[in-house]
């Protein structure tokens, strides 16, 4: 079986849940929001604005988190982010736009070519999300000393294209070890 070979998005979930487009999605959620709790105004019809959310990838999918704690799915082609935790409290239940990084199509390149086992889940996108990495790669720490951590499927906007590529080096290793010199 192949492993999930793409960055789950918000769009990814739009098409699962029915729903056309991202904004369509967070339309559906809000109404449904609305019915359970009452009214609550949160202004998914008009364009973002507001300070910008930062996307990341988190266990094989594109995320944005919100001050709250709260975090979702966000898609590149469609960068708006509503956080369902707080309704995007601090900026009045407005949409928030996001930044995706200038680099989005070779950092995906280089989180994919982390093996993971991905066998558990009914769907891809639940493939996505509950896999568990095969390697492990040595990170320094600010100390200068160093420790094995999980080379997972995610990335964050204070790591480099070149720090991917150093921490990958364990995957260029293995598969060398495979005689996979890809």
């Amino acid at each position: 079986m192949q492993s999930v070979g793409y960055i789950v998005t918000a769009k990814h979930y739009a098409t699962r849940d029915g729903a056309r487009t991202v904004r369509e999605r967070i339309q559906r959620l809000a109404i449904g929001i609305r019915q359970r709790n009452g009214l609550i105004n949160l202004h998914v019809n008009d364009d973002p604005k507001g300070f910008a959310v930062l996307a990341e990838i988190d266990f094989g999918q594109w995320i944005g988190h919100c001050e709250c704690g709260g975090a979702e799915f966000v898609d590149h082609e469609e960068p708006i982010f509503m956080c369902f935790s707080c309704g995007n409290r601090n900026n009045a239940g407005y949409l928030r736009p996001v930044i995706f990084p200038a680099e989005r199509e070779t950092i995906e390149a280089l989180v994919l070519e982390r093996p993971v086992n991905d066998l558990r889940g009914l769907d891809d996108l639940d493939r996505a999300y509950q896999a568990k990495p095969l390697l492990f790669a040595q990170m320094e720490n600010s100390d200068g000393t160093s420790q094995a951590l999980p080379l997972s499927r995610s990335w964050t906007p204070n790591e480099s294209v070149d720090e991917l590529r150093r921490q990958n080096k364990a995957v260029y290793a293995w598969r060398a070890s495979l005689g996979d010199v890809r």
